[in-house]
């Protein structure tokens, strides 16, 4: 038995002061970025687009800010290239409400790391 998910989004989660590299190096790997929404909410989080792949990436910056908050800027650094797996499931617990409430049928299909690890292996190139 093969499990297979598509991706429809990437979640990323960067240090508050990390911004701007975190954007440099997203424009650099062929990545579109949602000028507007940055521009408005980029000091808490950014989307960017991968066109080649048909995804986007969501970058929160120090927070996961979604139906709820979790400050994940102190717990960036506990594991090399990725939180700890209680980070990530404390992302996903949360937002399952959220595609209930919206009648939807469809889970959540992102995964939060961290941008070294995950530009390391999936640039959109």
């Amino acid at each position: 038995m093969q499990l297979q998910r598509s991706y429809a989004d990437i979640d990323i989660v960067i240090g508050r002061k990390d911004g701007r590299a975190a954007k440099r190096a997203l424009l650099e790997l062929g990545y579109l970025p949602n000028e507007r929404f940055n521009a408005l909410r980029g000091d808490r989080r950014m989307l960017f687009y991968d066109t080649v792949n048909g995804r986007q990436l969501d970058v929160f910056v120090g927070t996961f800010d979604m139906c709820h908050k979790l400050d994940l800027s102190d717990r960036l650094t506990l594991l090399p290239g990725t939180l700890s797996i209680a980070d990530l499931f404390l992302t996903k617990l949360f937002t399952a409400p959220m595609y209930a409430c919206a009648n939807s049928s469809t889970p959540p299909s992102s995964t939060a790391v961290t941008l070294s690890s995950w530009a390391a292996t999936s640039p959109a190139r």
